[in-house]
């Protein structure tokens, strides 16, 4: 739902302040909900670097002894639809690939 008359919740709290500062905001393609999205995930993982059993997360992964992931193309495409799930069932989106490379490499 990437269109201009999607209607997609905010997952921010209304009752709640945030730092909405973020390379993010100055995009006039990427959706509200979006960015909503990297706010709140941010304000999140401030909270609580570690595990959390209280918080729900969406875990995408992609390790070594998974036969096939596919390259870095078919890792990324999908990643506008993991953020679309986590923010609608209010989950941390973490990402976990070591194959085959790290994204960092």
């Amino acid at each position: 739902c990437f269109g201009e008359d999607c209607e997609i919740q905010s997952i921010l709290d209304p009752s709640k302040e945030y730092d909405v500062s973020g390379p993010w905001e100055a995009s006039k393609t990427m959706p509200q909900w979006m960015k909503d999205y990297f706010v709140w995930h941010r304000s999140e993982r401030q909270k609580n670097l570690t595990l959390d059993e209280n918080k729900k997360y969406l875990v995408v992964s992609c390790l070594d002894y998974f036969r096939k992931c596919g390259g870095l193309s078919d890792r990324l495409q999908p990643l506008p639809l993991y953020i679309l799930m986590a923010s609608a069932t209010k989950r941390i989106l973490l990402i976990h690939w070591t194959t085959p490379c790290m994204l960092e490499e």
